[in-house]
């Protein structure tokens, strides 16, 4: 996932994004057929079958294909996440997504699952990247050092190394991804954070994260 940084001027170039992660929900239900016995024409001759049968419960999917690179509500220092407007206004999270479904799915929530990384950025102190450290159980990565950038997903700021905690942010208003969608390009309003000590050199930096994404019908 991208997003893109700027404090009071000029925007970076976006960069092609990392691999990311998807979390599959599996959704359940009963299918009923219900017929209509009025105009139905029964023989003289009446028999019966047994045996066992079977129904497959799916799973939706929605596949993660890269970052995207447009951006409308960008990071400053104390950006945080959940606020829609003012000084504080969170930023977007854009990304590519492909739904092989024959009807639509909608992100509810999202969760960061690995290490932040920065490209492009000006000023000093240059803007940093957190550094990958060991893989985790939800097939991302935990963080071994935190960069200077400040930008994380969710209002609540990961914590530790060994394990990192993320924090998954439920999306206020569920963004739909329409049937048969393929590489569309969705945005995730005001769900990522950058802490007011944000380096002056992550002034439009673009940021790349892995994430988890929560999707139902």
């Amino acid at each position: 996932m991208n997003l893109r940084s700027h404090r009071n001027q000029g925007l970076g170039e976006s960069k092609p994004g990392r691999k990311s992660y998807l979390r599959h929900v599996v959704a359940g239900g009963t299918a009923v057929l219900i017929l209509s016995a009025g105009g139905i024409a029964w023989a003289t001759w009446t028999n019966t079958a047994t045996g066992s049968s079977a129904a497959g419960g799916g799973t939706l999917s929605l596949t993660v294909v890269s970052a995207g690179s447009s951006f409308t509500n960008k990071l400053f220092p104390g950006s945080v996440a959940g606020q829609a407007s003012g000084a504080t206004e969170g930023g977007d999270l854009v990304l590519n997504v492909t739904n092989p479904q024959n009807f639509a799915v909608k992100i509810t929530a999202v969760t960061q699952n690995g290490p932040v990384t920065q490209s492009g950025g000006s000023g000093s102190p240059a803007c940093t990247s957190d550094t990958q450290g060991t893989a985790n159980s939800s097939g991302g990565f935990n963080i071994s050092t935190f960069g200077n950038s400040g930008v994380w997903i969710s209002a609540t700021q990961p914590t530790g190394t060994s394990p990192t905690v993320y924090t998954t942010f439920t999306i206020g208003s569920a963004v739909t991804v329409a049937a048969n969608a393929t590489n569309t390009s969705v945005t995730l309003p005001n769900v990522v954070s950058m802490a007011t000590s944000s380096a002056n050199g992550c002034q439009g930096a673009t940021f790349t994260m892995p994430v988890i994404l929560s999707i139902s019908m």
